[in-house]
């Protein structure tokens, strides 16, 4: 009986520890594209994964970086001159002219819309004075982000063997610039009409490329790629690096990025991005274990107890077809606290989900707590000392008389001696 109990309870383990690391694989979705991500952009939890480590040329795609020193160095209404090298940009242009006055809200339109290499320049060239200087400016901010493997050597994504990033790269650039509300109102615009300048009497039509944000009554050709809660993208091609493409969705504040690189198909980053984001969305939630300001737990010493409670929110990336339950361990209990106030950092807890490690919380004391010493009041003090001066003079007052005794028997024996008679 025993030995069923325990080959029953041996394959109900190893059944949940299939189900638990169940992925986009097993869910029978396969992406054309070499390399391709789908990251939960709220927890950073790795969902789908294909080579997301892999340099390759990322295209346009590159252009999100651009977007991103941009819209943190630049104010939209900010005026360029533009410079003699962005109208020999080579590529995908919307034709701007030398001496031009624009502002950086249009560039950027023409930048993320028609992907316009020459507003690329234009926008580096206004930032860092040159594209030399403004590519460090890249490299520099993607080591910022976290991206490892990201070597960036022009500012449009021009084709060029050390122009490499990775799916996991450009999922922490996506990251970080769907932060600012300005890249998705321009990403998800489907047309711009960019007004006449001081070098042209005619307006410029630009037209988006991300048929994930074009819906169905705007473009029927892409009804079926339309998505629902769509909050910016980017594509991008080159003969040589092929088709790349990048995305982000959210739901309920539930939000999913999406990379594929290197799709030499060249037509399936729209549906297989689809398909990557259904999988988040109808897999997974967002999920809070820890408001800011909840009780966690208590630290304990043989001295004192001091109530921990959440510094910030925590969320987790739940499975919605598995049973398991978060698990927390306080990180460190052998620290001596002296003192400390309410609200202070004390420890942190390490929150796992089976074999997989979900992150850190910051806990902070609940109260305040000083150790208590021995300290004497200003009376006790006064009081210590009369006390003190008291001993002391006991102590001169016994040590002189203890000497006049020693002095009396000396002298006592000498007149002893004086007095004795000798007879011969």
């Amino acid at each position: 009986m025993k030995k069923l109990l325990l080959i029953f309870s041996v394959i109900i383990f190893i059944m949940l520890t299939s189900f638990y690391n169940a992925s986009a694989e097993e869910s029978n979705i396969s992406v054309a594209a070499e390399g391709a991500i789908l990251m939960d952009a709220n927890t950073g939890e790795i969902l789908y994964s294909k080579n997301i480590d892999t340099q390759y040329a990322p295209a346009s795609t590159t252009k999100l970086m651009t977007a991103l020193l941009t819209l943190e160095n630049c104010k939209l209404d900010d005026i360029i001159t533009v410079g003699k090298n962005p109208p020999f940009a080579i590529g995908s242009s919307i034709g701007l002219i030398e001496g031009e006055v624009v502002t950086v809200k249009d560039v950027l339109y023409g930048l993320l819309l028609p992907s316009g290499n020459d507003c690329a320049l234009a926008l580096a060239e206004q930032i860092s004075g040159s594209e030399e200087n403004f590519v460090k400016m890249m490299n520099k901010r993607a080591l910022e982000l976290g991206c490892k493997n990201t070597n960036f050597v022009n500012s449009c994504g021009l084709y060029d063997k050390d122009h490499r990033t990775t799916p996991m790269d450009l999922a922490l650039i996506m990251k970080e610039l769907i932060k600012h509300s300005e890249f998705s109102t321009i990403a998800l615009t489907p047309y711009y009409k960019m007004k006449a300048t001081n070098k042209t009497t005619v307006e410029r039509f630009l037209q988006g490329e991300n048929a994930l944000a074009l819906k169905p009554n705007l473009d029927p050709k892409h009804r079926k790629y339309y998505y629902e809660g769509i909050e910016g993208g980017k594509t991008g091609y080159t003969v040589e690096s092929f088709a790349s493409y990048v995305a982000s969705a959210s739901r309920d504040g539930h939000r999913f990025i999406v990379v594929l690189l290197h799709d030499e198909t060249n037509n399936r980053f729209f549906p297989d991005a689809v398909a990557l984001l259904n999988y988040g969305f109808d897999n997974f939630n967002l999920t809070k274990l820890y408001s800011k300001g909840d009780f966690v737990t208590n630290y304990k010493t043989k001295a004192l107890t001091i109530p921990l409670y959440a510094e910030d929110d925590f969320y987790y990336t739940e499975n919605k077809n598995e049973a398991l339950k978060p698990e927390f361990t306080l990180e460190d209990t052998s620290k001596q606290i002296i003192s400390i106030k309410k609200g202070d950092y004390v420890s942190k807890g390490d929150l796992t989900l089976g074999t997989k490690t979900l992150g850190s919380l910051n806990l902070v004391s609940g109260n305040d707590y000083m150790k208590k010493t021995i300290t004497l009041k200003s009376s006790d003090s006064f009081s210590h000392k009369i006390m003190t001066g008291l001993y002391i003079f006991v102590i001169i007052i016994i040590s002189i008389l203890i000497l006049i005794l020693i002095l009396r028997f000396i002298i006592k024996i000498f007149k002893r001696k004086k007095k004795k008679v000798y007879y011969y």
